[in-house]
């Protein structure tokens, strides 16, 4: 009984997964390939759902790729985006990376 919880869990946390990558990668089309406000707003509503997910289960990779979705689709909508800004400047420093791998992103 035990062992068939844990797949039935585990079988649940990958079809969750996969369903977060997919929306992550929805959202990325809509913040390139489109000039739609609505879109723009899908997307920036969408990474800050996943990254308030990603700040409960600490999942670090999830924050950047959320942060740079956030700050990218904030700058083009004219959202105040600067507490999001400063923390991915943290994130970033804690993983080495600077703040000018994304400069080319948000113009």
């Amino acid at each position: 009984m035990l062992r068939f919880f844990t797949l039935f869990l585990l079988f649940c946390t990958l079809l969750t997964a996969a369903s977060t990558k997919e929306e992550l990668d929805t959202a990325k089309k809509y913040l390139y390939s489109t000039t739609s406000k609505s879109d723009l707003f899908k997307a920036y509503d969408t990474y800050k759902h996943y990254y308030l997910k990603a700040l409960i289960a600490n999942d670090i990779a999830t924050q950047k790729r959320c942060l740079d979705g956030i700050v990218i689709a904030g700058g083009k909508l004219h959202i105040d985006i600067d507490e999001y800004e400063k923390k991915r400047v943290v994130l970033n420093s804690q993983s080495g990376e600077t703040r000018s791998d994304h400069r080319e992103e948000r113009a």
